[in-house]
């Protein structure tokens, strides 16, 4: 019996150092024009949640934040792959071609609703809200969000979580609160993005590590 309760404590701490390693980002990862890099470096930076009520997932999340890291490996992606001209490469340069300024912070979001018109995190006004907060408790609200009107498949490449049914969005937030506090810094340990709304609330977090 003792062997037994041992062993689930064992697991249990396993399964937590293992959601911790999930949530921790690697910056010293480089992009060296192959796709299998690109999606090391995408990967590194995109998180996950559902939201169930019972047994049925109604809500599915996939955030991607854009980091000057993450920045650099879109953008050259996507140039090695469509080139510097086309049709499919111009829409994506519109709307992920992004030289992202100073003074915001980017989230790349996928959302899927099983109740398609709750799907509207860019409808103003909106029956969600979307946060991003550090470990200290300093949080920014969104203060643009962007619907992407790309299909699916012509983005696949660059966001292969991308899938039919799903809306993607920009969302774009300040970088300090109305306190002047930077939300997210060199020595921020912890940053989640959180969507909050009639089906729930999502939660993905990235973790760091602080000089």
């Amino acid at each position: 019996m003792r062997i037994g309760r041992r062993c689930v404590l064992y697991c249990l701490v396993f399964g937590l150092l293992l959601a911790s390693c999930a949530n921790r980002v690697n910056t010293e990862l480089v992009y060296e024009g192959t796709r299998s890099s690109y999606k090391r470096i995408l990967y590194n930076w995109t998180r996950g949640d559902k939201v169930y009520k019972g047994v049925d997932c109604v809500m599915q999340v996939k955030a991607t934040l854009v980091s000057p890291q993450m920045e650099d490996a879109l953008n050259s992606e996507r140039a090695r792959t469509h080139g510097p001209s086309g049709d499919t490469y111009d829409k994506q340069r519109n709307v992920l071609g992004l030289s992202v300024r100073p003074e915001v912070h980017l989230v790349l979001i996928s959302m899927y609703t099983k109740a398609k018109n709750a799907n509207d995190l860019s409808r103003n006004p909106s029956s969600w809200t979307v946060w991003l907060v550090n470990g200290n408790g300093v949080s920014v609200r969104a203060e643009s969000i962007i619907q992407v009107k790309i299909k699916p498949e012509e983005l696949k490449e660059l966001l292969p979580y991308l899938e039919k049914g799903t809306r993607a969005y920009m969302v774009l937030f300040p970088t300090v609160d109305e306190d002047g506090r930077a939300v997210w810094s060199d020595d921020t340990s912890r940053l989640s993005c959180v969507i909050s709304g009639p089906l729930g609330r999502a939660k993905m977090h990235w973790e760091f590590t602080t000089p």
